[in-house]
């Protein structure tokens, strides 16, 4: 099983790594854009679930800690190649799951840098999912209505439908979060930035700044766009990111040896 997939390209000592964890449905492809529009030393990698892209033959993650065992093994693999844990980068449910990732891999004295979410409220605000004992037809209108697919597939039938088991079954996994659950005594020990949309109404503002709360430190960048925007305005995530590092993780740099 690979739990990331890496560009064809990448630099030997690279000066940041990024894993992108997607949204629901979401590949490893999802971190493209922003690799596209980051410093060129930089290793963006994206994790890769099951029933997809290059794990198209391994088994749908079927419930939430799949998905986290799979970011932690990705950040993990990544720390191990380059010799410096990764700045974990979700978006939309993959900010929660990169959340819960960050918990596990500080217990496993192995803490990411930094934590940046997404396009997603806090771990402890209620929220919208799609019903996914609906049919087909009804359950895509609900993602597409919530901006849980980039505009472009939304408008390929055959596309939706290749990617609907996928969905359907992240959907599933993330939806075995219950905002209650989330225990204000519990946070992650990383600094994090919180990008979103200014109108994007699966994330008002008051939702993102509940971060607080769950993470070590939070700061907050505003990019205009659509719910998903790391495919709609990766050079305005890469530019929060960049501005945003070196305080969060000043040391980031040299941790790979890189100077």
């Amino acid at each position: 099983m690979t739990s990331f997939a890496l560009p064809e390209d990448y630099p030997e000592h690279p000066a940041r790594t990024v894993l992108v964890v997607p949204h629901a449905g979401g590949g490893s492809a999802v971190a493209n854009p922003l690799r596209a529009a980051l410093p060129n030393d930089w290793l963006v990698v994206g994790v890769a679930f099951g029933g997809r892209e290059s794990r198209f033959l391994d088994e749908h993650p079927v419930q939430l800690a799949d998905l986290i065992g799979d970011t932690v093994a990705a950040s993990t693999a990544a720390e191990d190649l380059t010799g410096a844990a990764p700045v974990l980068v979700g978006q939309c449910s993959g900010a929660l799951v990169a959340w819960l990732a960050s918990l596990e891999l500080s217990r496993r004295g192995r803490p990411t840098p930094g934590l940046v979410v997404v396009s997603r409220s806090a771990p402890a605000w209620p929220g919208d999912l799609p019903d996914t004992t609906a049919s087909d037809a009804e359950f895509l209108r609900q993602v597409i209505r919530m901006g849980g697919v980039p505009d472009e597939v939304a408008d390929l039938p055959e596309l939706l439908d290749l990617l609907l088991p996928s969905l359907r079954a992240d959907f599933a996994a993330v939806a075995e979060w219950l905002p209650e659950r989330a225990d204000p005594t519990i946070a992650s020990p990383a600094s994090a930035l919180a990008i979103y949309a200014p109108d994007d109404p699966g994330c008002p503002v008051a939702s993102v700044e509940a971060w607080r709360e769950s993470v070590a430190d939070l700061s907050l960048a505003q990019v205009k766009g659509n719910h998903l925007l790391l495919a709609s305005n990766p050079g305005g995530v890469a530019a929060a990111l960049t501005a945003w590092l070196p305080q969060a993780a000043p040391e980031g740099d040299h941790r790979a040896g890189n100077v």
